[in-house]
Formats: structure tokens, C-alpha cells, sequence
């Protein structure tokens, strides 16, 4: 039969006294099979036969490779004790599997260097204390499809994702349940260009917008921003989208937001909405 899979080196050491044997590495037979992982802990251990999140994340970036992170079947979850960094290329296929920060775990940190591409995957319960619950990019690149982001949190801005710089494209994304200082579901700062395509952005919460643009470039097509809330002493009154850098919205559904559904700096193209100040400039009927 031809070999498979990931295969453990050992070297058999014995002695007049004693027998040990030590591990010595991994033959992989079968590249993909590095980058399947196989355990629900975030664990690093060389020796235990099982690859973590975390460890197939180390691999790929260590190699350099083309290959794409998916999920043993019988996986519906992992969770994740701290921040997973990318500084590579990575890229998952998440099949539907959650990944889960308990509350109190941010889940991906992207640096400049760093170009993360998930899909069909749940990001849940991540938190920052800073911004981005479920994902901070700080100044890389970052590309999220067909995945969901729920009940993640962060204290100043984006409670699920938030970009320092960098690019961010998030295509066919659901967010509920977010909350963050400024932007419940989204924050962007410090020219960061973020694009949402075929969104929807339901329940969440912050002192101002469930998106929050705040130096950056936002472009936001067909998307749909509803019942979105803030507190009563909020200053800003805006449930649905602000943006104090600029942002254009085409073809969206807008409405049923806490307070005012669009306020600053933003080109509105054919939208449905019920109420914005007199900052945001509608560029055709809505």
C-alpha cells in the first residue's frame, strides 16, 4: 500500500542500563496532510500525533507553500487560548468549522508582512481589549468569504474586525451580535481601504455605527445594515454606518438602526434608507 500521511521519525537509543526512544520529526507523505487539522486544542506539541490550528498555521507559514488549512470532518470546532499571528500567506477552508476565541481571546492578529484568506468559517466569541475581536489587521491583507462574525467584542473600535492600514475584503459575511466602542461590527483607522460585498450586519452595537470608518476608505455594495443599536447617551446617534474618512455605498439596504442610519463623510449610490445628517451626499434617488 502507498504511504499517506504524517509519520512520526523516532530513534531507538538503548544501553547497558536503559532503552529510550526520541522523537525526532515528522515525514509528511502527502503535503496537504501537514495542513489538516486534525484537533480541536490549541496545543503545540510535536510528539502528540494530532495537528492544531495553530501548529498547520506555523507550518505553512514556515514553508512558504501554496497549500490551503482544512479541517479533519469530524472537527465542528476549535478554540483557540491566544491570538493566532500571521505574518505569511495563509490560507483556510474552514467546511463550516467554527472557531471559537471563548470570549476572551482575540483569534487573528494580521501583521504588515501578513495576507489571510478564510473562508466558510465562524469566527465566535473573540475579544480584544484594543480593536478587533475576531480579527485586527495591522496594516496587512485580510479576505473573509461566505463566513460568519458572531458575538465577538473589543473595547475601542471594529467588535469583529478592525484594520490599522491594509486592505480588507469581506464578500458574502454575516455579523451579529458585535459590540465595540465605535464600530460594533467594523472599524477602520489610519487609511486603511476595507470593501464589503453581499453583506448583512444585524444587532450589533457601539457608541457609534455598527461601522465605524475613522480615517480610512470604506466601499460597501449590496449590502444590508439593520437593527443595529446605541446607547441612549450616545453622541454620535448612528446605528448604521459612520465614517469620518470617506466611504461609498451603492445599491444597500440601510434601515431600522438606532438613530440616524448614515452620518459623515459618505457618497450614497441608489441606496434604501430612512434618515441620515446633512453630511452624507446622496448621489442619486434613495
Amino acid at each position: 500500500a502507498e504511504l499517506d500521511g504524517r509519520y512520526s521519525i523516532v530513534a531507538s537509543i538503548e544501553s547497558d542500563y536503559n532503552a529510550v526512544d526520541c522523537h525526532l520529526s515528522y515525514l509528511i507523505v502527502g503535503k496537504h496532510h501537514a495542513y489538516e487539522v486534525t484537533t480541536d486544542k490549541d496545543v503545540v506539541d510535536e510528539e502528540d500525533g494530532e495537528t492544531s490550528l495553530r501548529e498547520a498555521v506555523s507550518l505553512l507559514q514556515k514553508s512558504g507553500e501554496d497549500f490551503v488549512i482544512t479541517f479533519a470532518d469530524n472537527l465542528e470546532s476549535v478554540n483557540l487560548n491566544e491570538p493566532i499571528v500571521i505574518e505569511g500567506k495563509v490560507k483556510i477552508d474552514g467546511g463550516g468549522i467554527i472557531i471559537y476565541g471563548g470570549e476572551t481571546v482575540q483569534l487573528f492578529k494580521v501583521e504588515s508582512g501578513g495576507d489571510l484568506y478564510c473562508r466558510m468559517a465562524s469566527l465566535y466569541g473573540g475579544y480584544s481589549k484594543d480593536s478587533g475581536g475576531a480579527v485586527e489587521n495591522r496594516g496587512g491583507k485580510v479576505c473573509i468569504e461566505n463566513s460568519r462574525m458572531i458575538f465577538c467584542k473589543s473595547g475601542v473600535s471594529g467588535g469583529a474586525v478592525y484594520s490599522d492600514g491594509g486592505n480588507v475584503t469581506l464578500k458574502n459575511c454575516s455579523f451579529k451580535g458585535n459590540t465595540s466602542g465605535y464600530g460594533g461590527a467594523i472599524g477602520a483607522g489610519n487609511s486603511a481601504e476595507i470593501a464589503l460585498l453581499n453583506c448583512n450586519l444585524f444587532q450589533n452595537k457601539s457608541n457609534g455605527g455598527a461601522v465605524y470608518n475613522n480615517g480610512g476608505h470604506m466601499t460597501i455594495i449590496y449590502s444590508t445594515v439593520a437593527d443595529n443599536s446605541v446607547p441612549e447617551n450616545s453622541l454620535l446617534e448612528t446605528g448604521g454606518i459612520v465614517s469620518v474618512g470617506t466611504a461609498d455605498v451603492f445599491g444597500s439596504v440601510i434601515v431600522h438602526n438606532d438613530g440616524r442610519n448614515l452620518s459623515g463623510k459618505i457618497n450614497s449610490y441608489g441606496n434604501y434608507i430612512t434618515g441620515a445628517d446633512d453630511k452624507v451626499t446622496m448621489m442619486e434617488h434613495n
